[in-house]
């Protein structure tokens, strides 16, 4: 196994600037391009590696007449822009890259490198760290434009690693939710190539559109008398929780948030696997949540990180929904009727 000098370089410089290693910078990925195995861009990437920025070559005359380009001008073109990253606030879709700290950028996206030799202008952005400025020509609606754009690491919907912290996870009522991510995935299936096809296309294809944002799973369901009837139910397990009572959820601290703050009869969490629905009654649910607690030996019903953020919000007055663009009003659901209630304590299994 061979490790390029310059990748042995670009960590130890990375860890003495940072103390720790934040890995290469993203910015750019070719239009088609997805998440693969390689760590090279900024964590993976197949077909070049994951960016910031979707860019397409510019080899068609027609298209660079189409986009205002002269003759002698030669660059690539700005497909998208992940929202939730710093080049969303300079670079726009349909901008032209010319060149990157002053060196040109031909039509299929090279630059040149050694004598005679070009390589794909990533190399440019790679040689820089996270947290490095460059400087970008672009051709924005036929005029000619300098910016200065901050690298950052490419925005992961589902993180590769956890960076050595402890995973996430929040419980109420014998529901385990926690944040995806590919330990996660691979611990539960082996290989991310096991994991159902809804969360594989978010590790390979999904990023942010919110730099807070995050895939909130229901992980686990634990017998009490709150999760009664869930705990073999199909389709439950390791799906996307996608509303609480009406309520997109963007992430697991929100969604901590509106739990903690519920102040309805019923929880509704809303799935995506199957769409199935799971209803438990709040009274009930918080007072199992102690029981849950101590019958498994769990210090806390979250997760440090998560009380952290809920203890972050709450100083600066915010309810946690700033991780998401407005949304309509809650959903109108009809009313859940309320089944003759059980005698409490556990319950014999019927199978």
């Amino acid at each position: 196994y061979v490790i390029p000098t310059s990748v042995v370089r670009h960590f130890l410089t990375d860890y003495q600037r940072h103390g720790r290693y934040n890995g290469f910078p993203s910015l750019v990925s070719p239009a088609g391009g997805q998440r693969g195995p390689s760590l090279l861009w900024a964590g993976g990437g197949g077909n070049g590696g994951g960016g910031n920025i979707v860019w397409q070559e510019m080899d068609s005359k027609a298209l660079k007449r189409a986009y205002g380009m002269q003759p002698h001008q030669k660059g690539v073109l700005v497909r998208s822009v992940t929202a939730a990253s710093d080049e969303a606030s300079a670079l726009k879709p349909d901008d032209i890259v010319l060149s990157i700290d002053g060196v040109a950028v031909g039509n299929d996206g090279t630059v040149p490198f050694r004598h005679g030799e070009r390589v794909d202008f990533k190399y440019l952005v790679t040689n820089k760290h996270v947290g490095d400025s460059i400087h970008l020509e672009i051709l924005r609606q036929g005029e000619q434009q300098s910016l200065e754009v901050k690298l950052t690491q490419y925005a992961y919907l589902i993180p590769p690693h956890l960076r050595e912290s402890k995973p996430s996870y929040f419980i109420v009522g014998g529901l385990v939710f926690t944040s995806c991510s590919d330990p996660y995935l691979v611990q539960r299936y082996g290989s991310l190539g096991g994991a159902p096809v809804r969360l594989m296309a978010r590790t390979y294809y999904g990023v942010k559109a919110q730099p807070e944002e995050q895939v909130v799973i229901l992980s686990s369901v634990l017998a009490c008398d709150a999760s009664m009837g869930y705990e073999a139910a199909i389709g439950v397990r390791d799906s996307v929780v996608k509303t609480f009572n009406g309520e997109p959820i963007h992430s697991l601290a929100q969604l901590a948030r509106l739990v903690q703050e519920c102040t309805d009869e019923y929880m509704r969490f809303d799935l995506e696997a199957a769409s199935k629905v799971v209803i438990v009654d709040a009274a009930t649910a918080r007072r199992c949540t102690e029981i849950i607690l101590e019958q498994h030996s769990i210090a806390a019903d979250m997760s440090k990180d998560v009380k952290e953020q809920l203890e972050a919000w709450a100083a600066e007055g915010k309810d946690g929904k700033q991780v998401a663009p407005a949304t309509p009003e809650r959903e109108q659901r009809p009313p859940v009727t309320a089944a003759p209630e059980e005698p409490d304590g556990p319950q014999a299994n019927s199978n």
